[in-house]
């Protein structure tokens, strides 16, 4: 009997995932841990190995695909047993059976396809149940939670008519909604993705089953409304020539021809994340420039040494592990702050994000306890999180965990930039393209000055959580550890 494999959560939380590879076909026998399908979630790259031996009848996803937890991604046959024949060929087993069948049931006997077929209907019955008991469950739980919601609406709601006699404000989440009608549908998570990008799933008109909202509707939403500033939204201003949600901004192809091309998983993710961070954080950039020149001729000595142990010594590795020393003296830096709660989480761990450019998007592997290793051990953990990043071979946890982030496009020609902190993270450094003294002092000559390596350091932080002169502080550190490298040695 063809059973269905449908797609699990990868792990971390995932809820959908957009298929990059198909790696079997209908009719492929496979075994245990066989690849079936490449997905990519936004998060990262994921092999879905098979967990059966059999053979695959109907594949229900192809390449480009987005699923969610729960779809169904092919059929198969488990091993041992008759596969599912095809329709044509089903149709003629029965005309050949009709006639045989007919002489048993009229001596008496029970035909054996009726035996099998009531097998395989009491199978599919008790999937059938075992879906409904689940989605119960699922329905259950969200009325828990919009019960949960309700009442704290409603206590917030006595709470102000109390405080106050004006009429009270409209709820920033459910507007002039009745607190006693039903909320639209929709999962916790697209629920926390419309509070991220500001969004009142009031105002969408869902497009799953029985006008379920999906993520994709909130995304349609949030990029609808892109060109309101939130301020102005939330003040209840309008554009009357705004577009409706769901609809394309602007006719692009009145003026030529125009190719539509949809988001990956990967780039979709950044846009949200960039987005909340943009509108949450309070972005300021602190910018420098750092004498390398002893840094790099250490660099260049001891280059070859570290490529024959499998490391490669870049300038990203010595700012590896001079942001490790300066944070152990400036640990705001490496802290997160819950707005609400008004409180600040400060790590007394060290893992520090490094921004990949890579062909899907920006990814950034988290290289851990940076603080506790040796520059050798940073090399080789660099280039094989940056390697894998681009492979993409990286897991979810290896995205995760990070205190701080670095990225580093001097190598394309960058001078000076203005990273965007990677939320909830309160700081990014960025380096720039080394290039010769910026401003060369009177007793140096253009000859001197050309021999020079001048670094451009960026830190942009959170200014609710340090201020100007923290940030100054904190960057001269880093700055002075890559300025005389022995310093770096000696403190680690």
């Amino acid at each position: 009997m063809s059973r269905q494999f449908k797609l699990q959560d990868p792990g971390e939380g995932i809820h959908e995932a957009e298929i990059l590879e198909v790696h079997v076909a209908e009719g492929d026998q496979v075994s245990e841990s066989d690849d079936l399908f490449t997905v990519e979630t936004d998060k990262a790259a994921v092999v879905i190995p098979s967990p059966f031996d059999g053979t695959i009848d109907r594949l229900t996803a192809k390449q480009g695909d987005t699923v969610e937890v729960g779809d169904v991604l092919l059929s198969y046959t488990p091993a041992g047993e008759k596969a599912a024949a095809a329709p044509g060929e089903q149709a003629e087993d029965e005309l050949e059976s009709a006639e045989p069948a007919a002489d048993r049931q009229s001596a008496g006997r029970e035909p054996a396809t009726t035996s099998a077929a009531g097998a395989a209907g009491e199978e599919e019955k008790r999937e059938r149940e075992k879906e409904q008991e689940q989605e119960q469950e699922q329905e259950q739980e969200q009325e828990q939670e919009q019960e949960q919601e309700q009442e704290q609406e409603k206590k917030q709601h006595k709470k102000q008519g109390k405080e106050q006699s004006e009429p009270k404000e409209t709820h920033p989440q459910t507007g002039d909604r009745d607190l006693s009608s039903p909320r639209k549908p929709a999962s916790p998570a697209t629920r926390r993705l419309a509070r991220e990008l500001g969004v009142d799933l009031e105002q969408i008109q869902g497009s799953g089953p029985a006008g379920r909202i999906e993520s994709a509707d909130v995304r349609r939403a949030a990029q609808a409304h892109g060109e309101a500033p939130p301020a102005a939204r939330e003040a209840g201003a309008t554009d009357q020539s705004a577009t409706p949600p769901g609809r394309n901004a602007f006719d692009f192809s009145a003026w030529g021809e125009v190719e539509t091309v949809g988001l990956s998983a990967t780039r979709r993710r950044v846009a949200d994340k960039m987005t909340t961070s943009w509108h949450t954080v309070p972005h300021v950039m602190h910018a420098d420039y750092v004498d390398i020149t002893r840094l790099e001729a250490l660099r260049h000595e001891h280059a070859a040494e570290f490529l024959a142990q499998g490391g490669k010594l870049t300038i990203t590795v010595f700012a590896l592990k001079a942001i490790a020393i300066a944070l152990q003296e400036f640990p705001r830096f490496k802290a997160s702050l819950d707005a609400e709660s008004g409180k600040l989480f400060i790590k007394r761990y060290c893992h520090i994000g490094l921004a990949v450019d890579t062909e899907r998007g920006l990814l950034v592997p988290v290289i851990r306890d940076v603080d506790g290793k040796s520059l050798l051990q940073l090399a080789r953990e660099a280039g094989s999180a940056a390697q894998r990043a681009r492979d993409g071979t990286l897991k979810p946890r290896d995205l995760r965990g990070g205190c701080i982030s670095l990225t580093n496009p001097g190598g394309l020609g960058a001078t000076f930039f203005t990273p965007i902190i990677n939320y909830p993270e309160v700081a990014i450094v960025g380096l720039g393209t080394v290039r010769g003294a910026p401003l060369p002092a009177p007793q140096l000559t253009a000859e001197s000055a050309s021999r020079q390596h001048w670094l451009p350091l960026i830190v942009s932080f959170d200014h609710r959580v340090n201020d100007g002169a923290d940030a100054a502080r904190f960057a001269g550190r880093i700055g002075q550890l890559l300025a005389s490298p022995e310093d770096m040695l000696l403190a680690m």
